[in-house]
């Protein structure tokens, strides 16, 4: 569990500076939007595409679909599933390493 729990804490810390750039754009779009509206630019420029948006906060297409099924996993409300299942998985995971990394260590040690 103390695991998982690092794995997660590293996986926020490693998207904060992309959530702060895409929360800085997000506040300049959002004044650049007030003074379109006070008439004060006179352009908007070209729209943004799914693609831009995706560049933008740096985020590859894969991301915006897990994106979307976290939201989806939410909305039924299957949180508590979904984190079930990743502590399985990761159980599973650290097995197979573990079993890999003495294997490997064995063949190594019995080579020398």
């Amino acid at each position: 569990m103390k695991a998982l729990t690092a794995s997660a804490a590293r996986r926020i810390a490693e998207r904060e500076p992309v959530a702060a750039d895409a929360a800085a754009k997000a506040q300049a779009a959002g004044e650049r939007l007030a003074r379109i509206e006070q008439d004060e630019v006179g352009t908007i420029g070209r729209p943004l595409t799914r693609k831009d948006v995706i560049a933008a906060i740096g985020w590859k297409p894969s991301d915006f679909r897990h994106a979307y099924r976290l939201v989806d996993i939410e909305a039924l409300g299957a949180h508590d599933e979904l984190m079930a299942e990743i502590i399985r998985r990761n159980r599973e995971a650290e097995k197979a390493a573990s079993r890999t990394v003495l294997a490997r260590r064995r063949h190594r040690a019995s080579a020398e």
